[in-house]
């Protein structure tokens, strides 16, 4: 049986509010999450099943993923999408008035986010670890 990458998604999905995302048209979206996916399955490093063994046009996996891997993926895709908010110039370069404040309000906003980034992979790679252990 044959997991699709729709599965994988919705589980992403579920984990995020991200109303630029909704807005964009099923393309779009679509195009994005499967680069957040090719990102994912490179970050899974410790998967026993070849998570190469996949058909991107028909999008699944030729392989069955149970529901750790699945997690682990979307986890995973979770790093990925964080990235370019982090990257994001107009996170660093703030539109207020105090060029103090200014300064002080992005960094602490982008050490926030990498905070957040730190947190996603250490969570991921926690569930990476025990689901090898454990097979």
């Amino acid at each position: 049986m044959a997991t699709t990458y729709d599965i994988i998604f919705d589980r992403f999905l579920s984990k995020i509010t991200d109303y630029e995302l909704a807005e964009l048209i099923d393309a779009d979206l679509e195009s994005n999450l499967n680069k957040f996916l090719r990102g994912a399955i490179s970050d899974f490093k410790y998967c026993p099943k070849d998570l190469s063994n996949r058909d991107d046009s028909a999008m699944t996996f030729n392989i069955d993923l149970n529901d750790s891997e699945q997690e682990i993926l979307a986890k995973f895709m979770l790093v990925h999408w964080i990235n370019p908010n982090i990257l994001r110039l107009e996170n660093i370069r703030q539109n207020l008035g105090n060029k103090d404040f200014q300064i002080y309000s992005g960094a602490n906003f982008l050490d926030k986010l990498t905070t957040l980034k730190k947190q996603l992979i250490s969570e991921a790679v926690e569930d990476m670890v025990y689901y090898y252990y454990a097979t």
